[in-house]
């Protein structure tokens, strides 16, 4: 499953193409539910805007407030969907800060174990 690239697609039988978080997660988890091993990289995006415009916004004087509301977190729902303990996620997460501490809070959430840290 791949977003928006120009990099050639991997030697692979199906490449599904995605533009958008919300695409991304449906698609992920259709793949994996017959996967055995799923390799993830770091969060398509944390967040997505509450309202996407059809037309460019033109300038005002005044401020303007941009609402953003929380994408799907796809590695966290293949870990809660995990049909099978034999099913393998290795998970990428990119952090700036705190980054063994922020990596143990997402273990639990890696149903039904996870079973290593890499820092």
């Amino acid at each position: 499953v791949s977003g928006p690239t120009t990099l050639p697609p991997p030697s692979v039988d199906t490449v599904t193409r995605v533009r958008s978080a919300r695409e991304m997660h449906r698609a992920v988890l259709d793949a994996a539910a017959s996967a055995d091993v799923v390799v993830m990289a770091a969060a398509v995006a944390d967040y997505t805007p509450a309202q996407v415009e059809t037309d460019k916004i033109a300038k005002r004087d005044e401020p303007m407030t941009l609402r953003l509301e929380r994408t799907p977190d796809i590695l966290a729902d293949l870990g809660q969907r995990r049909t099978s303990p034999r099913q393998v996620l290795v998970g990428f997460a990119a952090e700036t800060s705190e980054v063994l501490a922020k990596a143990r809070e997402m273990l639990p959430k890696a149903k039904p174990q996870a079973v290593d840290l890499v820092a």
